[in-house]
């Protein structure tokens, strides 16, 4: 719980209390680009250096039998 609590803070710390929005979408586009960049560019020592992108491919390919959907049709790109 305390990873969860620790991301929301952090989201909330680089985003909102920094930036002043007038529409609700302004809020919603930062959001997005803000976990697009945490998702695909920054590396976490918890991942063993790498990115939750590359860390959830690796798992798919070690065991698949864990998740439901393939997860290449969750990432950025032509298929979304």
């Amino acid at each position: 719980m305390a990873k969860v609590e620790r991301m929301n803070w952090t989201i909330k710390e680089t985003t909102v209390k920094h930036y002043h929005y007038d529409r609700h979408e302004q809020v919603e586009t930062l959001l997005a680009d803000f976990i697009n960049a945490n998702n695909y560019g920054k590396r976490f020592k918890t991942l063993k250096c790498l990115i939750p992108y590359e860390f959830i491919m690796k798992a798919w390919t070690n065991e698949p039998e864990r998740f439901k959907f393939d997860p290449t049709h969750q990432m950025l790109g032509l298929n979304t």
